[in-house]
């Protein structure tokens, strides 16, 4: 019963404490600020990550490897989208409703897995929000050790949810690392903060959270046959969550 990823976590935070972060950390606790920036000139930003010298000059300053295969950056991120969709006002609805927290990866480099999330919630009937004062989960930062950090962005992100799981929102990330933080990590870094747990209890991963509404007889499952074989691999931060591979189970749902 010794909670080990814990003990890890202290553990780290205490040499941080001591000796702060290396270059690479402090590089990648701060990734979701560095997209944001490089995102105001994404054709220049997804050059330079495909150019061999820059990617050069990236590996000696980072220890970024040259040969790893970096996302590109989106030609707008996802929280603009939602703007422009009018997505970050509250619906007005008695139905289900989500509000989504969208998190780095999704909301600057796959846009479209936020899109399509939101394209299958309204085609379920689920109300979608999308709040414009979240921040990324701080995961990154939880990683490294960067403790004061993270409960910075804790403190923010659950200061605004939990308003939003007062009003009857269920939150739903696409991201299993960024659920686990909201589920494991928050309630940790905040005491067991009231709201902080009132967050933890109503977060749920996507596709968890879409096959939860399949067992309750909720899910449209009027697919088209799509003759495909797909390679399906499990994120560890998923099985940390301990809800099996919901993913998998709403693939074998397709027919074919």
């Amino acid at each position: 019963n010794v909670d080990v990823p814990k003990l890890m976590l202290e553990a780290k935070a205490a040499y941080v404490n001591t000796n702060g972060l290396t270059l690479h950390d402090r590089i990648l606790t701060r990734i979701d600020t560095l997209a944001s920036l490089a995102g105001r000139l994404p054709g220049i930003a997804n050059w330079a990550i495909s150019h061999p010298q820059m990617r050069w000059l990236l590996e000696k300053m980072t220890g970024i490897a040259q040969g790893r295969k970096l996302p590109r950056l989106g030609r707008r991120s996802f929280l603009q989208y939602a703007a422009m969709r009018r997505l970050h006002h509250p619906p007005r609805t008695s139905a289900e409703k989500v509000v989504y927290f969208v998190d780095t990866y999704a909301n600057h480099f796959d846009t479209q897995l936020g899109e399509a999330l939101v394209a299958v919630l309204r085609h379920n009937g689920v109300a979608v929000f999308v709040r414009q004062d979240q921040v990324q989960a701080g995961m990154p930062m939880i990683a490294a050790g960067a403790l004061d950090q993270a409960r910075e962005v804790a403190a923010r992100n659950v200061a605004a949810l939990a308003e939003s799981v007062r009003q009857g929102y269920t939150v739903v990330a696409t991201e299993p690392s960024a659920a686990l933080a909201l589920t494991h990590e928050y309630p940790i870094l905040l005491d067991n903060d009231e709201d902080a747990l009132a967050v933890a209890q109503n977060t749920q991963e996507a596709c968890h959270y879409l096959w939860q509404m399949h067992l309750r007889g909720r899910l449209n499952l009027r697919f088209q046959p799509q003759r495909i074989s797909v390679g399906y691999h499990v994120p560890c931060h998923l099985r940390a969550l301990g809800v099996g591979a919901p993913a998998e189970n709403l693939l074998r749902l397709v027919p074919g």
